[in-house]
Parts: C-alpha cells; structure tokens; sequence
C-alpha cells in the first residue's frame, strides 16, 4: 500500500491507524459529507495541526476530518503509541477547557458514525431539495 503523506510532523512514536490509510489512500478521500479529510485540501492539515499546537499545547492532537459548517474536528489522539488511537472531536478556536464534544474508542469507531451521519445527512440534503 502507499504510504500516507501528511505535511505534519507526528509525534515520536505515533502511527496511523491502518484502517484510516486503507480508507484515505486506497479509496482516495472517501465522501462522508458533512465530514471532509483535512488532508483533501491544500494546508487545510497542516493549518490544523499549527492551530491544535497553539490552542491546546497540553495536548497531543493530531487533526484528520472536519465537520463542514462548524469547527468541529477529528482528532487522533498524538500519546497513543498503540496505532489504533481514540478519536477526540474539538471545537477548534474555543477556549481551552470548552474545546471537547466527544470521542470515540479508535477510527473505526468514528468511521462508522460518520457513515451513519452522512447517510442522514444526504436524505435530509435530499428531502430539502424536493
């Protein structure tokens, strides 16, 4: 498979989640609308990462996916050496402390809810445009 290429420097010891590569490289950024990969667009990881480092410098936050509309983030969890890291979803640009909406156990874990929410999404999308 070929190797993901992301324009951050990771944390030492971090990796990513297999299934996060199959699903980025192999399938060339998958549409999970409202959710888009950071990495599709030019400096959009990048960006992220310099703002997570900034805004939340206690913590390890490596961004992937972003609610489109909002400022909602998902984040690796850039500690986790064990390659299947916990997910965060931030609020970037809110105050440390106020940033958190949630998590999930590892990408798979987000994966599917974002499928789900996407198909929820796109009806609704749909329904309105009747």
């Amino acid at each position: 498979m070929s190797k993901y290429q992301s324009e951050i420097i990771l944390p030492e010891g971090f990796s990513y989640p297999e299934k996060f590569l199959k699903e980025v490289v192999l399938n060339k950024f998958p549409h999970y609308q409202p959710w888009f990969f950071l990495s599709e667009m030019k400096n959009f990881e990048s960006n992220f990462f310099d703002y997570a480092l900034e805004d939340y410098p206690t913590r390890s936050l490596i961004p992937f996916a972003r609610y489109d509309g909002t400022d909602d983030v998902a984040c690796f969890d850039g500690n986790d050496h064990s390659g299947d890291p916990k997910i965060y979803i931030v609020h970037f640009f809110a105050s440390a402390g106020w940033e958190d909406r949630g998590s999930y156990l590892n990408f798979e874990s987000w994966l599917e809810a974002a499928k789900k929410e996407s198909l929820k999404y796109k009806a609704m999308m749909e329904e309105d445009s009747d």
